[in-house]
């Protein structure tokens, strides 16, 4: 076989490698961006739940407030007197 022969031989099967190599790329990224699509749709799903989770925690927090306001008002101020002595840098 003359080199001309071989070069055109490594050729061909370098052309067929390259042809196989960019079918399993596309295939990859089709992959990709079918998983990619998938998972945006799960996240948009979650965060639509924890915002009806939120909201729905903020209503019933909202009532029970307007029911005991004076114990709302008590446990705040203690939440508060509580953080204020924890953030205190005084080494007493």
């Amino acid at each position: 076989m003359t080199p001309s022969e071989k070069f055109e031989n490594n050729r061909t099967t370098a052309d067929g490698y390259a042809a196989r190599l960019d079918t399993a790329a596309d295939k990859v990224v089709t992959a990709a961006k079918h998983t990619a699509s998938e998972a945006g749709e799960k996240l948009d799903a979650l965060a639509h739940d924890a915002m009806g989770l939120g909201e729905n925690g903020l209503e019933a927090l909202s009532k029970l407030v307007g029911r005991n306001p004076m114990a709302a008002l008590g446990i705040a101020a203690g939440v508060g007197l509580l953080a204020g002595m924890m953030c205190r840098r005084d080494n007493r």
